[in-house]
């Protein structure tokens, strides 16, 4: 069997699927990926990093002016999944 490998959207590393948290942007909502649609990875190490809001700002194309927005999404789900 094969591992799958995905590339994490901040440092560009390729990891094993298993080691990424997958994400998706729905309705003007930061989630979990909820099965179907498009969503993308990002490691366990850029997850706390300080840019790592203006990447999703830039990978969701979502304007600027809901960073902070985003901030408290990242925040509550890798803290409460």
């Amino acid at each position: 069997m094969s591992n799958p490998t995905r590339m994490c959207i901040k440092c560009r590393n390729r990891l094993l699927q298993c080691e990424l948290i997958r994400l998706q942007y729905i309705n003007s909502k930061l989630i979990k990926f909820s099965g179907f649609g498009r969503s993308f990875y990002i490691c366990h190490t850029c997850k706390e990093s300080k840019n790592t809001s203006d990447i999703l700002l830039r990978v969701c194309k979502i304007d600027k002016k809901y960073k902070d927005q985003i901030n408290q999404e990242l925040k509550e789900l890798l803290i409460y999944g």
